[in-house]
């Protein structure tokens, strides 16, 4: 499957203006059916709606984006066709109400259930290839009839009358509205609820209102009534642009777009063997590598969030968000390979690495807050936005509220959602370590060790609670999926289950990592982020697992001469030391003298000023090339 493109949705936003345009466009089908199988024939009738209605969702169904008038053409035909359906089946078949609207029901649940299994969402924000938009309209077309024959029958079976039986559903939709302010209802749930109630919401007050007297209605008439409706449409479609329209047809392209550069051709994207990996490109040189690492604190909901930041020029700024309880120490390798594209920023967040903990409840969207007010206070313009663990569950919230936002990178996303158990995760989790390099391991005995296991204790269920695969159909952003090969806590039946509920995403996996594969194989990982962000990644499908292979895998102190290697001893320990005292000073010394000692062993030019002043930083009888 074609993976869909970002800020390419097919069918509006649920906004407003959406749901008044919805009742009066079931309103209006509703007139519309009555007056013309009363006025007409109603076999040749009913044939001819069929075909217009056909021809008119053909072409819906070929569109690449949502367009207002046509959108809500198709909508209309289906109210004028789905009524007829549904009367078709009582008047002409003999079929109660009571019978078919429970047939219809089924029919919609069978619609709801293949598709979520199908695509993984029934997300309307997700809507954004051929296949999901054919599976919104036949859901479209059952909630329609549906809809119709349960106002029937509230108003005739039940007795209710079509002013009482409105009424009835307005009450269920205002039930609906407190269902979803009080989060007993979802998002993707209380919109198809609502869509289905006010189906008949419509079509009970028009036929309240066109209806004769003898009938319980106002006696005004189909005809007049399906004019003065079909006019509201055409005012509220027409002044509005179109209900909650996503972006306009000529907004500028994004990346990813057909039309931007280095985006594929869709005829390019062709399956890939899986089971073939391939080396990961090579990042370009810079004339100079900036080792200087600055320290910075953001106050944020009394407390703070320590901001490590090395290079200041380049084309995006990247923002990284590492996972619980884990300190930005695990993006040390990653953060400059990065820098050679854009400035990076990588975060410690409230109770983790030593910063100061939040006061009261914590919520990983307490988090994302964090995070959007340290993008607010650095002014930085659409950031790349990179997560790991934890951290990418923060980042997909962030992404979610931003659509503006082009660029997602998710290392290691957890937590499968079918294993949503703190007990099933540690067992994944302790797999998975197992294939860690040591380095690594130390990196998380500390960084638990200052985290605290009171601290880790309170956010460790809301991660493993989080649903990022229900925030992620609201992520516009072009999305890069990563996972290690040997990672039992995020497997590959997971990342593809969670890539298929994002409008756009590419998977790609790399030979021989585990779940912190951002730092034993960074120079793959790096290697992909930035082709990700150039628009330089082939877009295979979802569906297809690419994998990618970095040979230069190792420790640190297995890659570095004996110079480099107790240059790096001594960074850590100023590391640990700054992070456990909460010294900036001391921990901006530290991260610069590991990020020398990683520039010394891939042999990227400092220069002797830089040098000099790092080294002494964190000691002086270290020599001057820290060659040894």
């Amino acid at each position: 499957m074609t993976a869909a493109l970002p800020g390419r949705n097919r069918v509006p936003d649920p906004s407003a203006s959406f749901w008044v345009t919805k009742v009066l466009t079931t309103g209006m089908g509703e007139a519309l059916s009555d007056f013309l199988v009363t006025r007409f024939d109603p076999v040749p009738t009913v044939l001819l709606t069929a075909a217009l209605f056909a021809v008119v969702l053909a072409a819906q169904l070929r569109a690449d984006r949502y367009r207002p008038w046509l959108y809500w053409g198709a909508v209309s035909m289906v109210g004028v066709f789905g009524t007829m359906v549904a009367d078709v089946t009582h008047v002409a078949l003999g079929v109660p109400y009571a019978v078919s609207t429970p047939v219809f029901l089924v029919a919609l649940v069978a619609v709801f259930v293949v598709w979520r299994r199908v695509e993984g969402t029934l997300d309307v924000h997700a809507v954004t290839s051929g296949r999901r938009q054919r599976w919104y309209w036949a859901a479209v077309v059952a909630t329609f009839a549906m809809g119709t024959a349960a106002g029937d029958l509230a108003a005739s079976t039940v007795h209710l009358g079509y002013l009482g039986g409105g009424l009835l559903f307005v009450g269920l939709v205002l039930l609906v509205v407190v269902g979803r302010a009080t989060a007993v209802l979802g998002p993707v749930a209380a919109f198809w609820t609502a869509y289905v109630l006010t189906c008949p919401i419509g079509a009970s007050f028009a036929d309240f209102v066109a209806v004769p007297g003898s009938r319980g209605g106002l006696g005004v008439g189909t005809g007049l009534v399906s004019a003065v409706l079909l006019v509201a449409i055409v005012v509220a479609v027409g002044t509005g642009g179109g209900p909650g329209s996503h972006r306009a047809a000529d907004a500028p392209r994004t990346r990813g777009e057909p039309g931007y550069p280095g985006r594929l051709p869709d005829h390019e994207e062709t399956p890939v063997n899986d089971e073939t990996p391939r080396h990961a490109d090579a990042l370009d040189d810079g004339d100079t590598a900036d080792v200087v690492v600055k320290v910075d604190r953001i106050p944020v909901d009394g407390t703070y969030v320590r901001v490590s930041s090395i290079g200041e020029t380049g084309e995006r700024p990247f923002v990284l968000v590492a996972g619980l309880g884990i300190a930005a120490t695990y993006y040390e390798r990653l953060a400059p390979h990065l820098e050679g594209f854009g400035p990076v920023r990588a975060l410690d967040l409230p109770g983790f690495a030593g910063v100061k903990r939040f006061r009261g409840k914590v919520t990983i969207e307490r988090y994302a807050d964090a995070v959007e007010r340290v993008i607010e206070e650095l002014g930085l313009d659409d950031p790349v936005l990179v997560g790991h663990s934890m951290g990418t569950q923060v980042v997909t919230e962030v992404a979610a509220r931003h659509p503006e936002y082009t660029d997602l990178v998710l290392i290691s996303p957890v937590i499968d959602s079918k294993a949503r158990t703190v007990s099933e995760s540690a067992v994944r989790f302790a797999r998975s370590a197992l294939h860690e390099p040591s380095v690594v391991r130390w990196h998380a005995v500390t960084a638990y060790a200052l985290c605290g296991w009171h601290w880790f204790r309170r956010v460790l269920p809301q991660m493993v609670a989080f649903p990022i695969e229900q925030r992620a159909p609201h992520v516009q952003a072009r999305t890069l999926i990563i996972r290690g090969e040997q990672d039992a806590l995020v497997p590959r039946d997971w990342i593809r289950r969670l890539a298929r509920v994002f409008p756009y995403a590419v998977l790609r996996e790399v030979v021989g990592g585990a779940h912190s594969v951002m730092h034993a194989q960074a120079d793959a990982v790096a290697a992909l982020a930035v082709a990700h962000v150039r628009g330089e990644l082939p877009d295979r499908g979802v569906s297809s697992l690419q994998r990618v292979r970095d040979d230069s895998t190792s420790t640190d102190l297995s890659r570095l001469s004996a110079g480099e290697a107790w240059l790096v001893v001594r960074a850590r320990l100023a590391e640990l030391f700054g992070m456990a005292k909460g010294d900036d000073e001391v921990l901006e010394a530290g991260k610069s003298a590991h990020a020398l000692a990683m520039a010394d062993r891939a042999g990227a030019p400092v220069p002797d000023a830089v040098r000099q002043e790092i080294v002494e930083a964190v000691g002086p009888d270290h020599d001057q090339r820290a060659g040894g």
